[in-house]
């Protein structure tokens, strides 16, 4: 309220300054009055200064750095030009001072085209850092600006912008316009309207009525120069002043509504923010602190410029440097507290449900491994259920009031057998792998079982000539053939040879017992006999030798 107020105080003094100026220019001049006009020439000229000094030095105020602030102080000091070179037109000159007063006019174009082209420059600014730069193709603007005041300046030359009727004096009262005074009034159009356009299209804030009040004292302006480009004067009015005031009333309102931003006014700002933060020195004094900030010790404030401080439970206090100090400001962590006790909560859920899914799947691999042993349990007791319940029932016939022959007859028998079922269950064991079985193992299984019946006084002899692996029903059955023929004939069963060999690719397990009594088909196998000898000849596919 107070900046508004002081502001409409500013407004108003500048107004009734201008207007006293444009009550001096209705008194006519007559040499009777040359001292007054004099004196009152004088105060308008000091007004004139005064006020764009006023600007100027507003601008530099409200503008620490920056392209900004450079290109509207070209603008000042081009209106300054501009009020200089018409002050020294019009009440320094005499009649006589011909090329005085044309180049005076003359230098009043390079302002006039100069205003624009800074105008455009600064929309061209808006929202960009202050250390950026215009890309170059965009010069090719200001090369058309120089060139058009080469244009005027050289008009002596060719007279393409103002043509005089007098060969002899050329005077600013006896000229006409030519086509290169329409071109400059045309670039200058260009410009403003770019300049507008920039300045709307770039404003960041909410898109309000006020902003378009740029165009006001723009379009005012420009029908000024319409007719003055056509003749037609207003009372008391000056081109010079009238294009200076419009330009500094358009940028004045686009910096009031937020067209261009400002670059300073920040100090206010920030005490007034709702920041939790300081803005300290090197030596940790506050310098700025905005309403909202928390009371930081000299300690707290140097500690968080190398880390994090936890100011409470809920507070964090951080620092960031800056060119002449630092800023320090405080942070809410209460959500993040909250997320991680959430977290926390999650994590114990989770513990729990990892437990149990631990102990389930303990309890499955338990299951599992009492499933796979009786699985292979089932496997063992199908493989050898005859001979158990052979053995069984074997034993069984045997009773207290046995013989001892008897006994010791059926415990041999029966020996037989159970080192058959031992050997299978070991052959099942081993192809519960990949289903082959090393030919050792069939070795090793007819050795132990021929040791088993060589008590009987039975000789034998083995040959396995090739070690390789073999399926495990191929080696069931070898196994199988051979127990068939020893349970059967143990009793009449001399001599046994056992061969394992290979022939070509084939795999030849051959058994030869000579028996008492003839040996007939076993396994779907007829013995090839020669007297007392029988032969019995399995032949497979070999695998991969190991």
């Amino acid at each position: 309220m107070v900046n508004l107020k002081k502001r409409i105080i500013t407004w108003s003094l500048v107004f009734l300054l201008l207007f006293s100026t444009m009550i001096e220019r209705m008194i006519p001049r007559v040499e009777e009055t040359a001292t007054l006009r004099m004196c009152l020439d004088a105060y308008t000229s000091i007004v004139d200064f005064s006020l764009i000094c006023y600007w100027m030095w507003r601008v530099l105020t409200r503008f620490q750095k920056g392209s900004i602030r450079r290109y509207l102080s070209f603008i000042a000091g081009l209106i300054f030009l501009f009020l200089l070179v018409r002050n020294i037109k019009w009440n320094l000159t005499g009649p006589e001072d011909y090329a005085l007063v044309r180049y005076t006019w003359y230098l009043m174009y390079i302002p006039m085209i100069g205003i624009p082209l800074c105008s455009f420059y600064v929309a061209m600014m808006l929202n960009k850092p202050d250390e950026y730069k215009l890309p170059r193709s965009i010069h090719v603007v200001s090369l058309g600006s120089v060139l058009l005041c080469a244009l005027v300046l050289t008009n002596d030359l060719h007279q393409q912008v103002f043509r005089f009727h007098n060969p002899s004096n050329w005077v600013d009262k006896d000229y006409s316009y030519g086509w290169g005074y329409y071109l400059i009034f045309a670039w200058i159009a260009i410009l403003l309207v770019s300049f507008v356009i920039l300045l709307i299209k770039g404003c960041r804030i909410e898109k309000k009525p006020s902003i378009y009040s740029v165009l006001i004292p723009m379009t005012a302006g420009v029908i000024y120069a319409i007719f003055y480009a056509f003749g037609i004067r207003l009372p008391s009015s000056d081109f010079t002043l009238m294009y200076s005031i419009t330009t500094v009333a358009t940028l004045e309102l686009a910096m009031y509504n937020g067209l261009i931003r400002i670059n300073t006014g920040y100090d206010q700002l920030f005490m007034e923010s709702k920041l939790n933060a300081v803005i300290v020195d090197d030596e940790n004094n506050t310098r700025y602190k905005s309403k909202n900030a928390l009371p930081l010790s000299h300690e707290m404030i140097e500690r968080s410029k190398n880390s994090s401080v936890l100011f409470d439970k809920n507070t964090v206090i951080k620092s960031h440097k800056l060119e002449a100090g630092n800023v320090v400001w405080s942070e809410d962590i209460s959500k993040h507290n909250e997320y991680i006790e959430e977290l926390k909560r999650n994590r114990e859920a989770l513990q729990y449900q990892l437990d149990l899914e631990k102990e389930n799947y303990s309890t499955k691999e338990r299951l599992n491994a009492l499933s796979e042993k009786n699985r292979i349990m089932d496997k063992i007791i199908g493989e050898n259920a005859k001979k158990l319940e052979k053995a069984k029932n074997l034993l069984d016939k045997v009773g207290d009031d046995s013989s001892h022959k008897t006994k010791r007859t059926t415990l041999g028998y029966t020996s037989i057998i159970t080192t058959y079922i031992k050997r299978k269950s070991n052959l099942v064991l081993l192809a519960m792998n990949d289903g082959h079985i090393s030919s050792e193992e069939l070795r090793l299984s007819i050795e132990e079982s021929l040791m088993t019946i060589k008590i009987r006084g039975v000789e034998y002899a083995t040959n396995f000539s090739v070690v390789t692996k073999l399926r495990e029903n191929d080696i069931y059955q070898c196994l199988d053939l051979y127990e068939e023929i020893v349970e059967d004939n143990v009793y009449d069963i001399t001599h046994i040879m056992v061969s394992l060999r290979r022939v070509g690719s084939d795999i030849k397990f051959t058994l030869s017992f000579v028996s008492d009594k003839p040996l007939g088909e076993y396994c779907s196998i007829t013995p090839v006999s020669e007297g007392d000898e029988y032969t019995f000849t399995l032949t497979f596919k070999g695998e991969d030798d190991e």
